[in-house]
């Protein structure tokens, strides 16, 4: 061998042991274990802050290897007994065994753990989780919830239940719990045998995210504990960490390259990079950054950790049955639109449990126990003490009656070059640029006086929701729309980086594209639909000056204009615009529902149906007045009963900020034809261009419920309308617009 030949093999043996010694050292690094980490972080109790609430939360017990610890289980039993009325325990999944068939040990383990609550003097709550669902039928999966009814034992059961994937709990004024069944989220519902037969108003993993986006809305200003099996952070086993014997596993660097493969392929769909856990794990973290109060307890991880990222907690509860290795490094949610950092504030890979205690000022703090020292317990600090109100700043009315403004004030964002307007069209930016008068008006002498509840959940506008002294309900909507809101709603990892998105092109082109609608002429929709009795809320537009009824929301809303008007619910039950399409002699009106609600209602009891005539009248007015977006969440309905006790319910369309649109300029063909669905866009004209694709958002509402008649009956509502609509009615409706665009607009 030469001299050359031996230099050449040193050179590649250094190499290599160089490359060798620096996968060691990542290794090592990067490796979870089974110790303790982060205890530099423990606190003391603090005796002079009062426990408000208390959770206590384990899991697991169904995944027992081996030889129970019974101390353990001893000890968690003391903690119980010693909780008081004003807490809940929360069983997070893995309740039974993954054994399928085998009931036997599945009932006892049931047992167990009401042997261990026996003297619990809170609610007790068995979340599911994957051994819960390891039938993949219904009926057996709602197996321990029936054993539970059986056993009748108060404030315990299953939630939720019937298959359904969310429930929520008011705890106290300053306390929400929601509770997810998240198994339901991310199981292949193609392999679950009457998915969703028993809980049909949430049928899809986006109507999902439209309840928990509601229910965290309706707890803005408190905070919230959202209880689901699967985390949406951790640094366990299922986000890929593993431990030095995994890699060495079966044969050092095979056993490195196998689990990179089962990370990065994510073929586990219990792994949190895996389809439909990643999309819950973004669902949920996107919608809670809403409200920076919002802590969420999980099982699935066999480990003790608290992680932190975006302004949400994360604990996760160990397990009672079994253990598995962590660590405390960060992680990362990665969506379209943006990423969320994390990072552990505490890990322990052992078998253990928590507790999460609420204080009267409004701080959170979390205490882990484990196996490995049973004496003592590790405390954390999760959540601040609730900032107090701010003193809010005295406004001083100025008497007037009407102020002249407009909704854009920026020249550049309505004046657009000759070159843009002949691509995107002119639109209606003319009249959002334009000075238009509006009456000025006090929240606190408006219909009687009105106070604002809490924020809205628009998608696109500002809102407020209003009440007055009787309850009865306004809503309160800002002209002016927000790109930024919509983008958050169409792409939720936008929410982790919005500020990343202001002043950009795409926050710059969907606000152009909210010029596509008329601003204005939302005015003239409720007299026209009085003119053919369509039942409809009326609206008005005001100039909402800054002022103390807005209290603390002054610094987000106020100087600008508003439309407000009536929202449909039971306190509004005499008002003549939700009354048209009602028998005045007979019956009465005993409720108002959503459409969710009143589908749900009509499969459960055949004394229920829809007044289809009324409805059919209400979508050919929608097609009339040229509006394209009328998907379900854009009716309400009225409950209506009868003397002879039928109930029926009757329509009342809602939202028109799309009507009359105006979709010209030359890009929008192109677009059109290839994305369909954009395809309903029809400027507002002489003509309808296309029946079918104008009906394109409403088109399975009106499958599933206008079922009764022909066409010999559209074309009788049609003839009504053109009967009542007169050109009298119409010139009447329009001296509703403000007056510098009424002769333009007519």
């Amino acid at each position: 061998m030469t001299i050359q030949s031996k230099q050449l093999i040193r050179t590649n043996f250094n190499i290599v042991i160089s490359i060798s010694f620096t996968i060691v050292l990542l290794l090592f690094s990067s490796c979870a274990t089974f110790k303790e980490q982060g205890v530099s972080n423990v606190e003391n109790a603090d005796e002079n802050n009062s426990i408000t609430y208390s959770f206590y939360i384990a899991g697991g017990l169904g995944n027992t290897s081996g030889i129970p610890n019974h101390d353990l289980l001893r000890r968690f039993k003391q903690e119980l007994n010693k909780a008081s009325e004003n807490s809940t325990l929360v069983f997070t999944g893995d309740n039974i065994s993954p054994e399928t068939s085998n009931w036997n040990v599945d009932s006892l383990l049931i047992q167990q753990q009401l042997e261990l609550s026996a003297a619990f003097k809170g609610e007790t709550v068995f979340l599911p989780g994957n051994n819960e669902w390891k039938s993949y039928e219904l009926d057996k999966i709602e197996k321990v919830e029936n054993y539970l009814k059986e056993v009748e034992r108060k404030s315990t059961a299953v939630v939720p239940n019937n298959g359904c994937p969310i429930d929520h709990r008011v705890i106290n004024d300053d306390l929400d719990l929601i509770l997810v069944d998240s198994k339901w989220f991310v199981s292949n519902w193609s392999r679950v045998e009457d998915i969703n037969s028993k809980c049909t108003d949430i049928v899809t993993r986006r109507r999902f995210m439209e309840e928990l986006e509601g229910y965290i809305g309706d707890g803005q200003g408190k905070n919230i504990v959202i209880a689901m099996h699967h985390p949406v952070f951790t640094n366990g086993i299922y986000a890929g960490n593993t431990t030095i014997k995994d890699h060495l596993t079966p044969l050092p660097v095979l056993g490195t390259i196998k689990n990179a493969v089962m990370d990065l392929g994510a073929f586990n769909p219990e792994h949190v990079n895996s389809r439909r856990y990643n999309y819950l794990r973004i669902a949920v973290s996107a919608l809670a950054q809403a409200n920076d109060r919002i802590t969420l307890i999980s099982g699935h991880e066999e480990s003790l950790q608290l992680l932190k990222g975006g302004g949400t907690h994360q604990i996760v509860s160990g397990s009672l049955g079994t253990k598995s290795a962590t660590k405390l490094g960060p992680g990362r949610i990665t969506a379209i639109g943006g990423s969320l950092e994390y990072n552990g504030e505490y890990a322990f890979g052992d078998r253990g449990f928590a507790r999460l205690d609420y204080f009267k000022d409004g701080s959170s703090k979390v205490t882990f126990i484990s196996e490995n020292d049973l004496s003592s317990s590790k405390t954390f600090s999760v959540l601040s003490k609730m900032e107090a109100a701010k003193e809010l700043t005295q406004f001083v009315s100025n008497n007037k009656q009407i102020e002249e403004t407009k909704i854009l004030d920026d020249p550049k964002d309505y004046n657009k070059s000759w070159f843009y307007k002949s691509l995107w069209g002119e639109r209606y930016r003319e009249y959002y640029g334009r000075s238009v008068e509006a009456p000025v008006v006090q929240l606190d002498t408006l219909y009687g006086g009105l106070s604002v509840i809490k924020e809205g959940g628009g998608h696109q506008s500002f809102s407020l929701r209003l009440e007055d002294a009787n309850g009865k309900q306004y809503a309160m909507r800002s002209l002016q729309k927000s790109a930024l809101k919509f983008l958050k709603f169409k792409l939720p990892g936008i929410s982790y980086n919005t500020q990343d998105y202001q002043d950009t092109w795409l926050e710059k082109a969907i606000s152009d594209f909210f010029t596509t609608a008329h601003p204005y002429l939302q005015l003239v929709i409720d007299p026209l639909a009085a003119s053919v009795d369509i039942n409809h809320s009326d609206t008005n537009l005001f100039y909402v000056p800054k002022q103390d009824s807005l209290k603390q929301f002054n610094e987000n809303y106020g100087d600008e204009l508003y439309y407000i008007e009536r929202r449909p619910s039971e306190e509004q039950a005499n008002y003549k615009g939700y009354r048209r399409t009602i028998d005045q002699t007979s019956g009465k009106v005993t409720d108002y529902e959503s459409t969710t609600d009143m589908i749900e209602k009509i499969k459960s009891d055949e004394s229920y149906s829809v007044d289809e005539r009324s409805l059919i009248r209400s979508r050919i007015f929608d097609m009339l007045i040229g509006d394209w977006d009328r998907h379900q969440d854009q009716w309400r309905w009225v409950e209506y009963e009868s003397l002879d006790g039928e109930k029926e319910f009757m329509p009342i369309p809602r939202d028109r900020d799309n009507a009359f649109p105006r979709f010209d300029g030359k890009v929008i063909p192109f677009i059109q034809w290839f994305v369909p669905s954009s395809r309903n866009w029809e400027t507002y004209d002489n003509d309808i261009d296309n029946v079918k694709w104008l009906n394109l958002s409403g088109n399975r509402l009106d499958r599933t419920l206008l079922t009764s008649y022909g066409p010999e009956v559209w074309v009788e509502e049609a003839k009504a309308i053109q009967d009542g609509m007169t050109a009298d009615v119409i010139d009447e409706a329009f001296t509703r617009l403000p007056i510098s665009v009424q002769d333009e607009t007519s």
